[in-house]
């Protein structure tokens, strides 16, 4: 997982399919949920940020390592990206 502050600028790629954003197998996010924060794969913090021309891929159709919260609940990524304000 990522986290930018304060970028103001561009996240630009060469193209759809040129350009593959994805994330490790089995990423852990069970800190980020232990903390109450939402599990993202790239979070920018403040700033002015434009995404464009480029492929995320979440490998194996599993964003992150599955384990247990409690017995009816389980940790998974809940965003790709996460945008938040100052």
């Amino acid at each position: 997982m990522i986290e930018v502050r304060e970028f103001f600028g561009a996240f630009r790629g060469a193209g759809k399919g040129k350009t593959v954003i994805s994330n490790l197998p089995e990423l852990p996010c069970e800190e980020a949920l232990l903390l109450n924060l939402n599990p993202s794969l790239f979070t920018f913090i403040g700033g002015n940020v434009y995404i464009s021309q480029m492929t995320l891929l979440i490998n194996d159709g599993n964003a992150m390592r599955l384990w247990p919260i409690s017995e009816s609940i389980y940790g998974e990524l809940t965003s790709l990206f996460t945008f938040i304000g100052l």
